[in-house]
């Protein structure tokens, strides 16, 4: 007989953390949660010095579902012996690294966790799921996936990818020295803003030429309005939930950037840099931006990437060259193999739009799948 749960998550990401966090302190719930990996990494390659969440603090793992949960960032603060120092900066907005601290601090805590479980198959028989490991068999009667999504690669560029041409989410990893080099930033979004901003910022390795390409109309800023934070309340996710599925899907285009544009300090402080380079400094640092423009193809050139790009409005092409290619295109939800026993009794919704997927009256979470190559 193995052993039962009343809950098991695959994946150990914010929001299966969040779920087991809630679960630890709800009586009369066994839960366990399985992850890979052999302790709690939340993009690594994506923590620089400067770079900062987009939402308050208060938007952590479990305050607005249970402000007494123990798991709160407040109550790391706490534990650490900095609340005051910390309300003394007056600001709602904290870096990802001091972020990833707080993440790593739950991980260490909650006993529902187990890491260095690699998930080999799933299966469903009766009215349990059972879930193959390398550490044995567990049975379940719900199944959470937070598998996360796995870095887009644009078809054009699968086959140049290299210690030079690497997706954002490696990029610390993999960044050489850049001065005098040129480089390609595709996609304009928040990670891609937040890799100008760094290297924009590296005193004395300055590239001697950057683009920035995207099919975006700008550097365009995330609504933090109040209004617009209402979509994010439970009385609206409710509203939405039982919308039907032609019109939540024009609804989340509609809401795009509620959640997917820049943040406002980052913007203006990309635009402050560069005006102070180019004027204050006179750096010789040329910036391009490719805005409102299609990667349309790319190929090794005299020991360079020539990248091609299309203009959205007239049709024309236009070309760079660059020593170095950071592509910031996002990530895309990929079934997870292990899903193949059962995957005959997954109903998916059409077109991979958002929704659900439903086995046998038990939800696994599915996600955006967005056609766009990149951002």
């Amino acid at each position: 007989m193995h052993n039962l749960y009343d809950l098991i998550g695959i994946g150990i990401g914010p929001f299966n953390m969040s779920l087991a966090a809630l679960l630890e302190k709800t009586s009369g719930q066994k839960s366990l949660f399985l992850e890979k990996t052999p302790h709690f990494v939340w993009h690594p390659g994506m923590l620089m010095k400067n770079s900062k969440l987009q939402v308050h603090y208060l938007k952590d793992l479990v305050t607005l579902a249970d402000p007494t949960n123990p798991y709160s960032f407040l109550m790391f603060l706490s534990e650490h012996k900095r609340l005051y120092k910390f309300l003394n900066q007056k600001t709602s907005v904290i870096s990802r690294l001091e972020f990833n601290h707080y993440l790593q601090w739950v991980s260490k805590k909650l006993s529902n966790l187990k890491f260095g479980i690699d998930v080999s198959s799933v299966s469903f028989e009766k009215d349990s799921f059972f879930i193959k490991t390398n550490c044995g068999v567990y049975q379940s009667h719900h199944l959470v996936l937070g598998t996360g999504r796995a870095p887009h690669i644009p078809d054009c560029l699968k086959f140049l990818k290299s210690e030079t041409l690497f997706h954002s989410s490696e990029y610390l990893q993999k960044t050489k020295p850049l001065k005098g080099k040129s480089v390609a930033i595709i996609g304009g979004g928040q990670s891609g803003a937040e890799i100008l901003h760094d290297i924009l910022n590296k005193e004395n390795d300055l590239p001697a030429e950057i683009l920035i390409a995207s099919k975006r109309l700008n550097f365009q800023p995330m609504d933090d309005s109040c209004f617009t934070n209402e979509f994010f309340t439970p009385s609206y996710a409710k509203l939405f939930y039982h919308l039907d599925e032609k019109t939540r899907h024009e609804l989340l285009k509609q809401q795009l950037l509620a959640s997917d544009g820049i943040s406002q300090d980052l913007a203006d402080e990309i635009y402050r840099r560069i005006y102070e380079l180019k004027y204050i400094l006179n750096s010789p640092i040329s910036i391009n931006f490719f805005f409102n423009h299609r990667l349309t193809h790319a190929r090794p050139y005299h020991e360079k990437y020539r990248l091609q790009f299309q203009n959205r409005n007239d049709g024309k092409s236009q070309y760079f060259d660059a020593d170095h290619v950071i592509l910031c295109t996002g990530y895309r939800y990929k079934i997870p193999k292990f899903l193949e026993p059962i995957l005959n009794k997954i109903e998916f919704m059409k077109e991979n739009k958002p929704g659900f997927w439903e086995v046998r009256g038990y939800h696994i979470r599915g996600d955006i799948y967005k056609e766009e190559r990149y951002s």
